[in-house]
């Protein structure tokens, strides 16, 4: 798409309340509000940093990926406001992944409308770039309703093809809230400890505490991957579908498109640090004798700088 013709879309408003092409401040922030928050959730499903709808910070080049700039004025017959993407700006993107690049707004934006337009009752698996954290975030729109705004609709322009479009009411927010409730599968990613991997039935356990665990299916042609990563505990992060329970945010099963190994396996088995040895067996074990364990410098023990610590601590008291 070229620079000069930045991708758009059209916020309009119709209803008794903007009928004078005018709308309280209170209620346009409102609005704007739940559209940035819709589309960045959105933005974070498809970057592969979700589910979304948690809290927390969220990464930097996601945010001002979606601070749309207001454009133009309001016109006659509702209220309507063009909302144009941010400049392309490649350094305030470097943790993207190359296969996202600049255009994550671009991408957002469509997958916003398009998927808003294809929510219904029988969906059983979420469109591109929703999950139950974007759900709920549409769901917030449903107290735009309550203020004399009968429907919020949202048309994509970029000035070459035809644009495209879709409306929000109160009964498309009736439909998101069933959803909600239901079971239901859409992309996710999930970090966690990999434990308890049967390459029979080429299934594993994800833990990740205080959340609840997670069982990833895997192929065939990650089998030898999952069991060495599976031997070690060692952090992974799941890519794939996940299935939702009714009403909860985090997947109880997922059906893993990638596991990538996060952290390898230490050299060493972190357990031995709890372990109370006798003197005697770890000189055993090194082959060396009693007084040549006793003649070994104490060259770690520095008691005028634990001396130097104490005495800060307890003046800062």
């Amino acid at each position: 798409m070229s620079e000069a013709v930045p991708l758009r879309l059209e916020l309009r408003l119709a209803g008794p309340l903007v009928d004078s092409s005018r709308l309280p401040l209170s209620e346009l922030e409102r609005v704007a509000g739940r559209l940035r928050t819709a589309l960045r959730d959105v933005a974070i499903v498809l970057s592969d940093h979700g589910p979304s709808g948690r809290g927390g910070r969220v990464k930097k080049y996601i945010e001002q990926a979606v601070d749309l700039n207001v454009v133009g004025s309001p016109r006659s017959g509702s209220f309507i406001l063009d909302l144009e993407a941010p400049p392309r700006s490649r350094s305030d993107q470097d943790e993207l992944f190359d296969d996202f690049g600049p255009d994550l707004v671009e991408r957002a934006i469509k997958a916003f409308v398009s998927g808003l337009e294809a929510l219904n009752d029988e969906l059983e698996q979420l469109p591109q770039g929703f999950d139950r954290g974007v759900l709920e975030a549409v769901a917030g729109f449903g107290q735009t309703f309550n203020h004399e705004i009968e429907e919020v609709s949202f048309t994509i322009a970029n000035g070459r093809t035809h644009p495209t479009g879709t409306r929000l009411t109160r009964d498309r927010v009736a439909v998101v809230r069933r959803l909600i409730r239901k079971p239901i599968k859409a992309h996710t990613v999930i970090e966690g400890s990999l434990r308890m991997v049967d390459d029979r039935t080429l299934e594993c356990r994800v833990e990740r505490p205080p959340t609840v665990s997670v069982t990833c299916f895997f192929d065939e042609t990650d089998r030898d991957s999952v069991w060495e990563a599976g031997k070690g505990r060692q952090l992974v992060r799941v890519v794939g579908e996940a299935e939702f329970h009714p009403g909860e945010k985090e997947p109880r099963r997922v059906w893993a498109s990638s596991i990538q190994v996060l952290h390898e396996e230490l050299p060493f088995d972190p357990k031995l640090f709890w372990q109370h040895r006798e003197l005697d067996d770890l000189a055993r074990e090194q082959g060396i004798g009693r007084s040549e364990l006793a003649e070994l410098p104490d060259s770690w023990r520095d008691d005028d700088e634990a001396d130097a610590l104490i005495a800060a601590i307890e003046a800062n008291k």
